[in-house]
């Protein structure tokens, strides 16, 4: 709005100013009102709605980042409703992953090792913080891992399974869910009782033996294992760059 004033002086300035104050506030209140904003402010409220974690997730990728502490306090929040749970894990991967289109029905009967679903119209790519994706890491980790809700488990499972396959970096796994087994001969066993799929790279130190290796999640009544064949040397197993364990007696020929 422009300000026509013949001859400045004091009160001339002050309407601007004022005016200028005015057309801010105007803009900031058209921002709350629109969805999104009613939206991000319902979640940062006491008890969330499923429905606002919903819009957020489904509409407002940009907005995912801004309310994760909120969504993380919900999705572990045993005390929460099942569906805000889900719908805040829902808002957690779409922050570090913004053109991921993940409907709640979508999450609802969907299996871990199933892709997660993309938007036909990508959001621009844009930096996430490393503590953010720390953050969903471990969410996701704990609630697959622990949580008494089984529905909030699967879910947490569906979505740590999927971020891992699209983005191996996400990959974490428990040092004590996997073993490396020296047989006899060339002959090393890896072994591991993880519940997902993540991809275990396999180095033989003063070689250039270096394997990625996808293990298939085991099963209730059994770890999963494969028997490879070894040059001779120290073993490493490595996760998204970082070693969960290694193996250095190897026992040589078979008998």
């Amino acid at each position: 709005m422009p300000i026509h004033c013949f001859v400045p002086n004091a009160s001339c300035t002050l309407l601007a100013t004022l005016t200028i104050a005015l057309t801010n506030t105007s803009a900031a209140v058209q921002s709350d009102i629109s969805p999104c904003g009613r939206a991000v402010r319902a979640i940062q409220g006491a008890s969330p709605r499923a429905e606002d974690f919903d819009l957020v997730a489904g509409g407002c990728a940009r907005d995912a980042a801004r309310v994760r502490v909120e969504a993380e306090r919900t999705a572990r929040n045993a005390a929460a409703e099942r569906a805000a749970r889900r719908a805040a894990l829902r808002v957690l991967v779409t922050g570090v992953q913004p053109d991921l289109s993940l409907s709640s029905q979508w999450l609802a009967t969907a299996r871990p090792g199933d892709m997660l679903p993309r938007s036909a119209h990508h959001a621009p790519a844009r930096a996430v913080d490393a503590a953010d994706r720390d953050a969903v890491r471990s969410a996701l980790d704990d609630l697959s891992h622990s949580e008494g809700d089984t529905e909030v488990r699967r879910a947490s499972l569906v979505l740590r399974q999927g971020l891992i396959l699209a983005d191996p970096s996400f990959a974490t796994v428990e040092p004590s869910s996997v073993r490396l087994i020296a047989r006899c001969g060339d002959l090393v066993r890896l072994e591991t009782t993880s519940e997902i799929s993540v991809p275990y790279v396999v180095r033989v130190e003063g070689t250039t033996f270096d394997r990625t290796i996808w293990m298939k999640p085991a099963k209730s009544d059994a770890p999963s294992r494969i028997d490879l064949a070894l040059p001779p040397g120290i073993v490493t197993l490595t996760v998204a760059g970082r070693t969960v364990t290694r193996l250095e007696g190897r026992p040589g020929a078979c008998p």
